[in-house]
């Protein structure tokens, strides 16, 4: 789940090529932090981007927004998406989306 102000996605990701981060990778004090490197300097590292596949956006809905923040698999076929009521300011309520795709989006 990736989100922004305006939109939020969820992208499938494989993992079975992922790596563990080498342990100075994690010190909060690095600079430049992870998040900041350059690919070259990643690369260097030995990190390399998980590749993903978009397989929801919440673009142009009326019932999704941006304020998602959770989300299980129920099956290969269906997500649950969880809304972030943002402590209840302005009336917000925590909602639950049950999002049930065509076909199988996992293995």
């Amino acid at each position: 789940l990736e989100r922004t102000r305006a939109v939020a996605r969820v992208y499938l990701v494989d993992l079975t090529q992922a790596v563990e981060l080498a342990d100075h990778l994690e010190n909060d004090a690095l600079r430049p932090s992870l998040e900041q490197m350059s690919p070259q300097m990643r690369a260097a590292q030995g990190i390399a981007p998980l590749a993903k596949r978009l397989v929801f956006r919440t673009d142009g809905q009326t019932l999704l927004g941006p304020r998602l923040s959770g989300l299980a698999v129920l099956n290969p076929r269906e997500l649950v998406l969880l809304s972030n009521n943002d402590f209840g300011i302005e009336g917000a309520r925590t909602q639950m989306f049950r999002l049930t795709f065509p076909a199988p989006i996992l293995n």
